[in-house]
């Protein structure tokens, strides 16, 4: 053979590798593809099989979560009360689980949503130890949880407060459970700021168990778990894990350091964006230059205390006894510079710290400070306290911003209000008139229709049920509804295609709000729900403050004419007569409705009205009653019963002013309730007036 044609061999046998390596590359691309696609596949079949489980774990858990709390909206035995909690409780823990689970295959996804929205800081500490407090408690004071934001934290920044309050309730849970006695502490400074750019650091570090060193490198694996002898309940594995996941997302990273029997510390940093335009109270100004005494024999608190004194520009004086106190306090009134105010550390040694005030308000070498009580129970008589001379007793775990307002209350000489006081139907519908609001409720599951209804009407508003979207659609068709709760999945049509059918019906009809109620809490459902046209969007179980201000708003925009301008409304709980302008004393057509039940008109009437002059004096003096007794549960109850007597008869003011006393009733605001018996009692003397009237003269 030639040399050509050994080349033109050649040639073609590269040509003929070439194909085939070209041929085996274009198999493997199109195998990576299929596995591919099959992956991507199994993600979303997983997804949705995880979104279905969610949806049908949902519905019954808004069940029992739902009832449970209106329930504990009525008059219980402290054993009933105890035993409603729990249940709660329970629910709760089950309702966590299920939303990790989702979190976790949302983050591998690569789908969760983060806000950027203005925060502060010792908010989200205050609110992590509002949730976390009944675990601490229950421990009886053997284990202290403490939060810190140094004073490098700027007061406000730019995130999400949901997704750290997330991480921190996290791995604070793990450290209250792994952690049988000793502290905790969780505490964020500054890692790094350029301009307006700053890195936050957090720090959760407490003195439990520890953990092995062989788990350590995998602690942020899902459903990880350690075992130890002295953890009864140990969770699924997956707090750590959507931890990492979470922190990873806000653009951050974490680590873990731990060894057993010493303890855990849990460090992670998130960047923030400082938020302008937020200042601090003016009342802290009040605290400036006081001078401030801590006792307690806990180191680590009392560090903790040293640094909130340091921010509100305070002098502190620091005593680990109660007898190092007392010769504290003797000293500085001897030397002109008594002690403004006490922070008293009773821990489980309540009696011990009531002495020392006993002691102090007996001594006639100590000028007597304003004291304040931090215990690790609620089990302490106001009467004790008030004898011994504290004027405020705080149940731990106290973090820094319930402490400041606690010291502004005893220095402004007010009670301490609640430092996020939950919203109350009286405050937040101020200037609507309730009775005229009708809601339609379009619900197919029966126990979820009766709380939906059972919310609506104690906030003073009446409901209508139907069981699926055809029955919904004519109910709008109809119209004298202001608003629709729409569930998501109804049978015969869903409330997906019910909302549309609403838009395309003619004004002023097609722009009722629609509000969806949904098991389903994947953003893909929240969108759903928002391109069929419906409003806002609410997830079961139903909470009650979400509910209130979504009602709220999408109310202002639908029937502006129902609220009445503010000047007509009541501004201050100390009027005497704190009845909105706005509704009549007597609303004569409920009589004209009452008169066509009657087979004589008249005399049907007359005796509804005399039944109702018989009753309500009756119920007026056991609310009287109740008030003196401080039984703000029973008053409540009779508020409630009475409500319904004033509305069925047309007595809107007098309606109203039983609504707000129930509201209160149920918040313990006892003081508000006073002014509002007083305004009743007159209210009464109108309604009287006017039903005698309307008496048939023959």
């Amino acid at each position: 053979m030639g040399q050509d044609e050994r080349g033109e061999v050649g040639v073609e046998g590269e040509a003929q590798r070439a194909a085939r390596e070209l041929a085996e590359a274009r198999r493997v691309i199109a195998r990576l593809e299929r596995e591919r696609d099959a992956a991507l596949a199994a993600s979303r079949h997983r997804m949705t099989f995880l979104a279905n489980m969610s949806h049908e774990l949902r519905t019954p858990l808004h069940g029992v979560v739902g009832m449970t709390r209106l329930l504990l909206d009525t008059p219980l035995s402290e054993d009933q009360r105890e035993l409603a909690e729990a249940a709660v409780s329970s629910a709760d823990t089950l309702l966590d689980l299920i939303n990790d689970v989702l979190d976790l295959s949302r983050l591998e996804q690569g789908s969760l949503r983060l806000e950027r929205e203005p925060l502060s800081l010792m908010e989200v500490f205050e609110q992590v130890n509002d949730v976390l407090a009944i675990r601490v408690q229950q421990r009886g004071g053997a284990v202290e949880l403490m939060t810190l934001a140094h004073a490098d934290v700027p007061l406000w920044v730019r995130g999400d407060a949901g997704r750290l309050k997330q991480i921190l309730l996290n791995l604070l849970s793990n450290a209250i459970k792994f952690t049988p006695r000793g502290d905790i502490v969780a505490q964020a400074q500054v890692a790094r700021r350029v301009g307006d750019e700053v890195v936050l650091r957090f720090q959760v570090t407490d003195t439990g168990i520890g953990i092995e060193r062989e788990l350590l490198e995998r602690v942020f694996e899902p459903f990880t778990q350690g075992q130890h002898e002295h953890v009864q309940s140990r969770g699924a594995g997956l707090g750590l894990a959507i931890c990492r996941q979470l922190v990873e997302a806000m653009g951050g990273s974490i680590r873990v350091q731990s060894a057993p029997a010493v303890g855990t510390t849990v460090v992670f940093s998130v960047p923030v964006t400082i938020a302008r335009g937020e200042s601090v109270s003016p009342d802290l100004s009040l605290l400036t230059d006081r001078r401030l005494l801590v006792m307690t024999s806990n180191a680590t608190l009392q560090a903790m205390l040293r640094h909130y004194a340091r921010r509100w520009r305070m002098v502190c004086l620091e005593a680990e006894s109660p007898p190092v106190a007392l010769r504290l306090l003797r000293q500085a009134s001897q030397e002109g510079a008594p002690v403004d105010a006490m922070v008293m550390d009773a821990h489980d040694h309540v009696v011990d710290a009531l002495l020392l005030a006993s002691s102090i308000r007996e001594d006639p070498r100590v000028e007597m400070p304003r004291c304040l009580m931090l215990t690790a129970n609620r089990a302490v008589e106001r009467d004790m306290l008030r004898h011994a001379g504290v004027q405020l007793a705080l149940t731990k775990p106290v973090g820094q911003l319930k402490l400041e307002r606690a010291l502004i209350s005893l220095f402004k000489g007010q009670p301490l209000a609640r430092s996020r006081p939950r919203p109350t139907p009286s405050g937040v519908f101020k200037g609507l008139d309730r009775s005229q609001v009708r809601i339609l409720v379009a619900e197919d599951n029966p126990i979820g229709a009766q709380i939906a209804v059972r919310l609506i009407e104690k906030f003073g508003m009446d409901a209508h049920v139907v069981s699926n979207g055809r029955d919904a659609l004519e109910e709008v068709r109809r119209g004298g509804y202001e608003l629709v709760m729409m569930d998501c999945q109804m049978p015969v049509m869903s409330g997906y295609e019910t909302t549309r059918r609403i838009r395309q019906l003619p004004e002023p009809l097609c722009r009722i709000p629609v509000i969806a109620m949904t098991a389903q809490t994947l953003d893909s459902a929240r969108d759903s729900c928002l391109e069929a046209g419906m409003d806002a969007y609410l997830g079961k179980p139903l909470l009650e403050e979400e509910l209130l201000q979504a009602l709220r708003h999408w109310l202002k925009v639908a029937k502006p004419d129902l609220w009445a301008p503010d000047s007509m409304r009541r501004t201050s709980p100390n009027l005497l007569t704190p009845v909105p302008e706005s509704l009549p004393t007597l609303d004569t057509s409920m009589l004209d409705r009452l008169r066509t039940l009657g087979a004589s008109r008249n005399a049907f009437v007359d005796q509804i009205i005399d039944l109702f002059l018989k009753q309500v004096p009756e119920r007026l003096a056991a609310l009287r009653q109740s008030f003196a007794d401080g039984d703000a549960a029973a008053i409540a109850h009779i508020a409630h019963s009475l409500k319904s007597s004033c509305g069925n008869l047309g007595a809107r003011a007098m309606a109203s002013l039983v609504l707000e006393i129930e509201e209160e009733a149920r918040e313990v605001n006892l003081e508000r309730v006073a002014p509002l018996l007083d305004a009743l009692d007159e209210e009464m003397g109108r309604v009287r007036a006017l039903l005698e009237r309307e008496r048939d003269p023959m």
